[in-house]
């Protein structure tokens, strides 16, 4: 998990997951969670990562600010205060 998911994240993500997949793995998930491309024009609900690198809380931060709306980057603002220490 990371971005929304990711506990490390501080959000409550509703009705929306993110995670990184294994590429060995992908089909195996798509087919057990029974995932399907979103109907034209809308957006998805789970968005998976395919690659092999850990989940760390940068790459956390960094995927809640790709989100590009106010609810992730407020949380990626909180996340880099509390890295740094400070609740300014």
């Amino acid at each position: 998990m990371t971005g929304i998911s990711h506990p490390l994240s501080g959000m409550a993500p509703a009705g929306e997951f993110e995670g990184h997949v294994a590429p060995t793995e992908v089909d195996d998930v798509v087919a057990r969670h029974r995932l399907v491309p979103p109907p034209t024009g809308q957006p998805a609900n789970v968005v998976l990562h395919v690659d092999e690198a850990p989940v760390t809380p940068a790459r956390v931060l960094l995927a809640l600010a790709d989100w590009a709306s106010p609810r992730e980057d407020e949380q990626a603002l909180r996340m880099l205060r509390g890295a740094a220490g400070s609740d300014s």
